[in-house]
């Protein structure tokens, strides 16, 4: 950093009659002035960008530490809510919470979830071509924890609500996959 500028004294000039020794005192001390406000400038936008800088890098390192606190809460729900497809096993949804499908459960239509889903949340989903129970289970599959994110509108209560009841309707409807009996010679 520069020295620290100390104002300049500055002569009320002479209305009239000034010698051209003061004149060229006064030049001088405009000079000093100008450049000492020059240097302050610099400094100024020198300081602004460091500042700016060094308020990415928190932005970051704070989006990383909650990204990550975030991921353990979600991985201990998550457990919690994924549906068991075990052979022989077949988790029950409460009576009336899991609406009655017909077929593939995979080609029913998105209006099948039911529980707090509200039709806001339909309507976003049907916004990002998610028509299906299918393509929301792909989706699910392809994205991870974080499916909902790039989805416009649709935030962590509102995917959560979304989860309930896909799980609940999975865990009546999917079929789990053949196990072969362990054989031993």
């Amino acid at each position: 950093m520069a020295e620290e500028t100390k104002p300049v004294e500055t002569e009320k000039p002479k209305k009239r009659g000034e010698t051209p020794e003061e004149i060229t005192k006064l030049l001088g001390n405009i000079e000093k002035a100008e450049k000492a406000a020059q240097v302050a400038y610099t400094e100024w936008i020198a300081s602004k960008d460091e500042t700016k800088a060094a308020k990415g890098r928190y932005d970051i390192a704070i989006s990383d530490l909650r990204q990550m606190v975030r991921s353990r809460e979600r991985w201990a729900e998550e457990a919690k809510r994924q549906p068991l497809l075990h052979q022989g096993h077949k988790q029950k949804a409460l009576p009336g919470t899991v609406p009655a499908i017909e077929g593939d459960w995979r080609k029913a239509d998105i209006s099948k979830l039911a529980g707090d889903v509200t039709e806001k949340d339909r309507e976003k989903l049907a916004a990002a071509n998610i028509l299906t129970l299918g393509d929301l289970q792909d989706r699910m599959q392809k994205h991870g924890t974080f499916w909902f994110q790039d989805l416009k509108g649709l935030g962590r209560a509102a995917a959560d609500r979304v989860e309930d009841s896909f799980n609940a309707i999975v865990t009546e409807y999917a079929q789990p996959p053949a196990v072969e009996p362990n054989k031993t010679t």
